[in-house]
């Protein structure tokens, strides 16, 4: 398992499975390239004051529901690529 810090809107899977919103303005994930079937990504937010992430829908790539914010580094969302789409498994952003 390898921690990635990001500061993007697209994460490439195929880095590892923790990856860590370094970023400095709130950015809404667009894409995730990368990763095998059957994978599990792990997203957390950031401690930037006034700084979120969001992953919400995104067609044929990612399915979450109802969009989640992820405030602090404390928040995170868990993604499973099923079918060649990633898939919210769980999220605890409050």
């Amino acid at each position: 398992t390898s921690d990635i810090d990001f500061s993007s809107d697209d994460i490439n899977a195929s880095l590892g499975n923790l990856f860590r919103y370094t970023g400095g303005a709130s950015e809404t994930l667009d894409s995730i390239s990368g990763g095998s079937e059957g994978k599990v990504i792990r997203i957390y937010g950031t401690d930037a004051s006034g700084v979120d992430f969001t992953v919400a829908n995104v067609a044929d790539q990612i399915v979450v529901g109802t969009s989640v914010v992820l405030g602090t580094s404390a928040h995170y969302i868990e993604l499973v690529k099923v079918d060649g789409i990633w898939r919210k498994t769980i999220s605890v952003n409050s």
